[in-house]
């Protein structure tokens, strides 16, 4: 062990089972002067050995280690591909919500979750803006993947088609799905993606879909074998189709809220007692929304006194920029009259 350790001598797991090679020669030749104290460094070190996971490049692939090299990437990307989706560190309240999503799969998929589903799972978490549908989505794909060999995770969707085009997305999909390195807009299409995912289990999430058409261009047509699971995030609950099995986040309630404000404010579960009714109101502005509590605790870490009852104030009148500018996006997606009534009724309760 403290030759491989020390990289200074090559021995093989043959070498030291058969006492050949050079590590054979050398016990040999010193066998006469091993004590008790090497006796037992030899016993730990087998055992180290045999708990070991060791594999030599001269039995795999020819000797080829750039074969080899690429088979352990492949391998550590299967089961490990959920741990490079990013999460949100401080998580309140999610483990309640994805229960309940789990639960929405039929009675006889959640007895046989580690073998086979007894239908296709299409599942879709809508909401407003800024209410951590994605991370949701994502604890669950997570929570999934290593169940699935053939699996595809596209986010913000919306965005991107309208930034690079509905092909491009279609050849990330087709990539993703066939675990290719990289992506051309050559290869796109409905078809090829209905003719990976013939009678295969998938698991593909769909993140933040604001149109038909884009379910239409990205799992339209497909064939998914029992067991696969597709997990669609959107805002607008008309999207949805009959057969979709749905789940509305709602807003955070004050619990949960306070506890999640706290975590970024004062790096605690809870306000200190003398700050504990001033978070109150200012938690109560936020409307349950994660994004809001996340961003308004952040600018109040640290600040002094006269700063939060200031915050209070304006946040009772405005929500915080950064926040303004996340909502405006559902707001930006309306059609023109939809928008005239929004800002119709914006006014009635304003002027209430």
């Amino acid at each position: 062990m403290e030759c491989v350790k020390s990289k200074k001598q090559k021995v093989t797991t043959d070498d030291v089972k058969y006492m050949t090679g050079h590590f054979g020669d050398a016990f040999r030749r010193n066998e006469h002067k091993l004590d008790k104290e090497v006796e037992r460094k030899g016993l730990v070190a087998l055992r180290e050995l045999l708990n070991g996971k060791v594999i030599e490049s001269e039995k795999v692939a020819n000797g080829h280690e750039g074969k080899l090299v690429k088979k352990f990437v492949k391998k550590i990307m299967s089961e490990h591909q959920r741990e490079f989706l990013p999460l949100p560190k401080d998580l309140v309240g999610i483990d309640d919500h994805v229960a309940k999503v789990m639960n929405l799969a039929d009675s006889r998929t959640m007895k046989s979750a580690n073998t086979a589903y007894s239908e296709a799972q299409i599942i879709v978490i809508y909401g407003i803006g800024s209410i951590d549908k994605t991370t949701l989505a994502t604890t669950i794909y997570k929570k999934l993947s290593n169940q699935f060999e053939c699996r595809s995770f596209l986010n913000d969707i919306r965005e991107t088609i309208k930034s690079k085009g509905i092909k491009y997305v279609q050849s990330l999909h087709i990539s993703n799905l066939t675990k290719r390195s990289g992506h051309s807009e050559h290869i796109s299409g409905i078809e090829p993606i209905q003719r990976i995912c013939e009678k295969k289990k998938v698991l593909i999430f769909l993140d933040d879909v604001d149109h038909r058409d884009h379910l239409n261009n990205l799992i339209g047509g497909c064939t998914f074998e029992s067991g696969s699971w597709i997990i669609i995030t959107c805002r607008d609950k008309a999207l949805l189709k009959s057969k979709y099995k749905e789940y509305e986040l709602e807003e955070m309630n004050l619990k949960y809220s306070l506890l999640l404000f706290s975590r970024y404010a004062f790096k605690g579960e809870q306000p200190p007692s003398e700050l504990a009714a001033l978070s109150s109101d200012i938690v109560a502005t936020t409307g349950g929304l994660p994004l809001a509590l996340v961003i308004i605790g952040s600018f109040l870490k640290g600040k002094d006194q006269s700063i939060r009852i200031e915050t209070r104030v304006k946040l009772r009148k405005v929500p915080h920029t950064d926040v303004q500018q996340k909502l405006r996006i559902s707001y930006d997606s309306l059609e023109y009259e939809e928008q005239q009534m929004f800002l119709d009724i914006a006014c009635f309760f304003y002027w209430n």
